[in-house]
């Protein structure tokens, strides 16, 4: 029988920690899974933080809704610009399982930068008495009572108030269990009251809704400026973003684009307020459903790069190489892999990914070779090729790109090449090159995966439980 790790029947939902294996901690919300350091969460989970911070010029305060497993707060803390993050956490389980994730947010709830308050996130915004650049939402699913209020017009008309000058909101939303009307219904909603927008997808079933007062755009000096800040710089890494244009890989929309293309005359004609609060009964009867079309949506819209990036020669391959990165270890919709492939021509590269990941490895191994050498040779693709050749098991070949790129790396990626090559000795059993590649890992950060892996691999070369002892209690540090 499976036996949590933690489980508190709370204040306002049942809280539960399980493990899907001895790193790999999750946290359910009433039986759902809403955090996890699996990829897939932590794409969206990082770009949550990410995302916002990318748009404003020089976020100072930050107001956060929702704590979750703590990597968004992590991410945050982790931006130079930011000195001060609110964060409002409505379940005191939520916050006291926080130790269970603190190896992998670098124990963000003793970062001097956050302000923790347990409470509801509408008294938290209209009891603040300062403003914030940032206000992020990341509320649980809304067909759970009372999580309906997060959505509302009068909601977003309070976080307008509450933002500085030049600030924005930023609001996250699922794209499965819920129908298209639902998605219309908080897409019409939030951008009655914010005219100016973009829309972002962090992976197959979640979406970001960008909001200002003033246009908003990504700007490649901003995101260079963020790629060189190291702190940061892991989170974008450990997601795939190698690269500052990889960002471009989640964007899907304007605000316009969006809301033109749901027809809001014919689809909706009413908002989610206060008084009419139409998602809250609505958004139960979705529970259940798959909602295909749905989560196909990005493949309505064209546009792989925001305008501004349209004449840019690299942002379309490396916005192409972001969003496989993004949706990587899952299940693409037929039509969204439809129109990945027709952007392939852009890059090889991408092509390569999409190929190995469908298990076509001779098309891969093709692509590969056909990839102009000025191009292979430069430390990103270095790493994305030895991504490619560890997936084959080809872990001699992928130590040598991997190798390669750590003579030259791009910002904030030694420690996670280091892994990896550490990952494809290991399993090549040549131990002392693991062990060094594992070592010199464990110099970058206060993580405890490299200990872990040294204490796996001294074992394995000794077998001497001893000296492996003592890199397993380094890592439970």
């Amino acid at each position: 029988l499976f036996e949590p790790a933690y489980y508190k029947d709370g204040l306002s939902a049942t809280v539960t920690v399980g493990y899907n294996g001895p790193q790999a901690p999750y946290l359910k919300v009433n039986g759902k899974t809403d955090a996890s350091v699996g990829i897939q969460d932590m794409a969206h989970q990082v770009l949550l933080g990410l995302l916002p911070v990318s748009l404003h010029p020089d976020p100072k305060k930050v107001a956060l809704v929702g704590l979750g497993s703590g990597v968004t707060t992590a991410t945050l803390v982790a931006t130079d610009s930011v000195q001060e993050v609110q964060c409002s956490e409505l379940e005191p389980a939520i916050v006291e399982v926080q130790e269970y994730f603190a190896p992998f947010t670098e124990h963000v709830l003793d970062n001097p930068k956050l302000h923790m308050s347990v409470t509801d996130g509408r008294t938290f915004i209209l009891g603040s008495p300062q403003k914030y650049d940032l206000i992020i939402s990341q509320p649980s699913n809304p067909w759970i009572a009372g999580i309906g209020n997060l959505y509302t017009e009068d909601f977003y008309r309070a976080c307008v108030e509450q933002l500085e000058e030049g600030g924005l909101m930023c609001q996250w939303f699922q794209l499965y269990s819920v129908s298209e009307y639902d998605l219309y219904l908080v897409l019409a909603t939030f951008y009655e009251v914010f005219p100016e927008g973009m829309v972002f997808q962090t992976g197959p079933g979640d979406i970001l809704l960008v909001g200002a007062q003033q246009p908003v755009s990504l700007q490649l000096d901003r995101l260079e400026q963020l790629w060189q800040e190291e702190e940061l710089t892991y989170w974008s890494q450990l997601i795939g973003l190698l690269e500052p244009r990889y960002l471009l890989g989640s964007y899907v929309a304007t605000r316009e684009e969006v809301l033109a293309a749901f027809d809001p005359a014919g689809k909706v004609g009413r908002l989610n307020t206060d008084d009419r609060p139409l998602l809250e009964f609505q958004a139960p009867r979705s529970l259940y459903l798959r909602s295909n079309e749905v989560t196909a949506f990005p493949s309505m819209f064209p546009n792989v790069v925001p305008e501004n990036f349209a004449k840019d020669p690299e942002a379309q391959g490396k916005a192409l190489l972001g969003r496989i990165q993004l949706t990587r270890m899952v299940g693409l919709d037929e039509k969204v892999e439809l129109a990945l492939k027709e952007q392939i021509p852009w890059s090889p590269l991408a092509a390569a990914l999409l190929d190995q990941r469908a298990g076509d490895l001779a098309d891969a191994e093709g692509l590969l070779r056909a990839l102009a050498p000025e191009r292979a040779a430069q430390p990103a693709a270095q790493i994305l090729i030895g991504d490619l050749r560890m997936r084959a098991q080809q872990w001699d070949l992928a130590i040598l790109h991997f190798e390669n790129a750590l003579q030259d790396p791009p910002s904030g990626s030694r420690y996670m090449t280091l892994m990896k090559l550490g990952d494809c000795a290991l399993n090549l059993e040549d131990f002392d090159r693991a062990i060094v590649a594992f070592q010199d890992a464990a110099e970058l950060t206060t993580r405890p995966d490299p200990h872990y892996m040294l204490g796996h691999v001294t074992f394995l070369q000794t077998q001497d439980p001893k000296q492996a002892l003592i890199h397993f209690e380094e890592a439970l540090k």
